[in-house]
C-alpha cells in the first residue's frame, strides 16, 4: 500500500549562493541504489536498481509509483555489481531489456553469473537467460543491436596476473549462445581493466571504463568495436581519470567521471570530449568540496549537457554545461538545516521543463535507499514528496527441507486470491509459478530437482513483492 510520510523541506545550494526550494524525492524501504531512469509513456519513468536483489518500478508524473517488479532471487548476491549502464529500450517500443548478475551460493571466489531479462511495457518478463562465464567478477554495459541481440560488458578475474580484465561479448537469445567475445587488458598489466559503459552508434559500439594500479593511480580507456566483434581502435588515458559514463554527441563522445588517485580526500569532477577516433578534443574539471565524481551524463534540449554525481563534502550534485563543457550552473542538494545529504546521483533524464535524477541516500540505521530528485529546468527544486515502498515480509515455509509440497504462512493482510507464488533456483532461473488459489493448497516443490531455492510472493495486480523465503528441496 502506498503511503506518504512527513514532508522534508530541502534547499538547493549553488556554489555561489543559496536558493530556497523543495524537491520531489523517493526513499525506498528496499535496500539498494537506483542506477537508471528511462522515460516511459505519458510522462512516466522506469527506474532500475539493485541492492538486496534487482528491481524495476514505474514512477508516475506525480511522484507516486505504478507497478513494481523484482527479478531473480532476492538476496545480497543478486545484483552485486556496478550496474552503471544496464537498462535499455527494446526495438519498436516492445518493452525494455535489463541485465544484472547473481552469485552462486557455493562460490568462494565471488564469481558471478550474468542474467538478462526482456520485458513488456509493464515490466513482466518475456524472456530471460543466465549464462555461465568462468571467472566473471562483474557486469556493466548493455547495448541493443536488435530484439534478442545484445552486446554486454564485464570484468573478469585477472588469473595469473591478479589484475582484472575487460570482457565484451555478443549474445543471441534466439540461438542461446555467445556469438563472439573479446578479452582485453591495460597495456601496463599493473592496472586493472574494468568495463563501466557501452554506447552504440550505427554498427559501432564504444566500450569504456577504468582501472586502478597497485599504487592507486588510475588509467582509463575507450575502445571502438564493430557489432561483429572487430576492434577498430583502443586508447588509454593516464591523467588519473575514472571514466564512469558516456554520452554520444553528433561529432564525438563525452566521457565523465572523476579526477584523482584512489584513496585521496580531494578530487575533481571531470568531462572529456573525444573524437570518434578516440582523440582527446578538450577536457574540463569542476571543483566541489572534498572528492567529486560524475556518475551520469545526458544531453539537454538546448544542445548542452547535464551531469549528476556526488561530492564527498556535500552530497548529491547536478551540473549544467554548454556544448563546449563550460559551466552554466551547478547545484548541491542540502537539507533545510544546511546539513549535507549522504547520497549521490547516478543517472538522470532532462526534458524541456524538468530534470529527474536517480541515485541513493544512506540512512545509518537502515543502509542505502533509492533516491529520486526532480527539479525545474534550472536545477531548482520545486516539489516535495516522499513515497515509501513497502518492505517484503520474511515468510515461514514448512516443511523445510521439503520432499513434496511446501506451505507458507501469509501475512494476515494478504489474501491468497490476490497473489502469485514464484520459485527461483539459486542461479536466478524461474522454475515454478502458481497462482494463489492453487498455492493455498501447497506449492508443488515436489516437482523440483534437489537443491536450494528462493520463494517470492507477489501481488497479482501490481507485481509488488510482499514476502520472501528460502528452502531446500531434498
Amino acid at each position: 500500500m502506498k503511503s506518504s510520510v512527513s514532508l522534508l523541506a530541502l534547499v538547493a545550494l549553488c556554489l555561489a549562493y543559496t536558493l530556497p526550494a523543495q524537491p520531489l524525492f523517493i526513499q525506498s524501504d528496499l535496500p539498494g541504489t537506483a542506477y537508471h531512469i528511462i522515460p516511459a509513456e505519458e510522462d512516466a519513468f522506469w527506474v532500475f536498481g539493485t541492492g538486496n536483489g534487482t528491481f524495476l518500478f514505474e514512477l508516475l508524473p506525480d511522484g507516486e509509483y505504478g507497478w513494481y517488479r523484482q527479478y531473480g532471487p532476492q538476496g545480497a548476491n543478486n545484483g552485486a555489481s556496478y550496474l552503471h549502464d544496464n537498462l535499455e529500450k527494446r526495438p519498436d517500443q516492445q518493452g525494455y531489456v535489463l541485465s544484472t548478475v547473481t552469485s552462486h551460493p557455493d562460490s568462494l571466489m565471488g564469481y558471478r553469473y550474468p542474467m538478462l531479462y526482456e520485458t513488456d511495457l509493464d515490466g513482466n518478463t518475456v524472456d530471460s537467460f543466465i549464462l555461465d562465464i568462468p571467472e566473471l567478477q562483474g557486469q556493466s554495459g548493455l547495448h541493443v543491436i536488435d530484439d534478442g541481440e545484445y552486446i554486454l560488458g564485464g570484468t573478469l578475474s585477472g588469473q595469473h596476473s591478479l589484475r582484472e580484465k575487460g570482457f565484451v561479448w555478443r549474445y543471441s537469445m534466439e540461438e542461446d549462445s555467445i556469438i563472439w567475445s573479446h578479452t582485453f587488458q591495460n597495456t601496463n598489466t599493473n592496472y586493472e581493466t574494468m568495463v563501466r559503459f557501452i554506447e552504440g552508434r550505427g554498427d559501432t559500439v564504444f566500450v569504456g571504463g577504468y582501472g586502478p594500479s597497485l599504487w592507486d593511480d588510475i588509467h582509463s580507456f575507450v575502445k571502438a568495436m564493430g557489432v561483429d566483434g572487430e576492434v577498430y581502435w583502443s586508447r588509454e588515458y593516464q591523467e588519473d581519470d575514472t571514466f564512469l559514463d558516456a554520452h554520444l554527441l553528433p561529432d564525438g563522445i563525452a566521457v565523465v567521471g572523476g579526477r584523482g588517485r584512489f584513496g585521496i580526500a580531494e578530487g575533481q569532477m571531470v568531462i572529456k570530449k573525444l573524437s570518434f577516433a578516440g582523440e582527446e578534443l578538450w577536457a574540463r574539471t569542476y571543483d566541489f568540496p572534498g572528492r567529486a565524481i560524475a556518475n551520469g551524463i545526458t544531453g539537454t534540449p538546448d544542445s548542452g549537457m547535464m551531469l549528476c554525481g556526488w561530492a564527498s563534502g556535500a552530497g548529491p550534485v547536478l551540473l549544467k554545461i554548454d556544448q563546449d563543457g563550460d559551466l552554466v550552473w551547478s547545484r548541491i542538494i542540502e537539507s533545510a538545516a544546511g546539513e549535507s545529504i549522504d547520497g549521490a546521483g547516478q543517472d538522470l533524464y532532462v526534458s524541456a521543463d524538468r530534470i529527474t535524477c536517480v541515485g541513493w541516500t544512506f540512512d545509518p540505521a537502515e543502509g542505502h535507499k533509492s533516491l529520486i530528485i526532480q527539479t525545474d529546468a534550472e536545477g531548482l527544486l520545486v516539489e516535495n514528496k516522499t513515497v515509501e515502498l513497502p518492505a517484503a515480509h520474511p515468510l515461514k515455509v514448512f516443511p523445510n527441507p521439503a520432499t513434496s509440497n511446501i506451505f507458507v504462512d501469509l501475512p494476515t493482510h494478504i489474501r491468497w486470491e490476490d497473489i502469485v507464488a514464484e520459485v527461483h533456483a539459486s542461479d536466478g532461473r524461474l522454475v515454478l509459478q502458481q497462482n494463489g488459489a492453487a498455492a493455498r493448497n501447497g506449492i508443488e516443490a515436489g516437482l523440483l530437482t534437489p537443491g536450494f531455492y528462493y520463494l517470492s510472493i507477489r501481488l497479482l495486480e501490481s507485481g509488488r513483492l510482499m514476502g520472501t523465503a528460502s528452502f531446500v528441496k531434498e
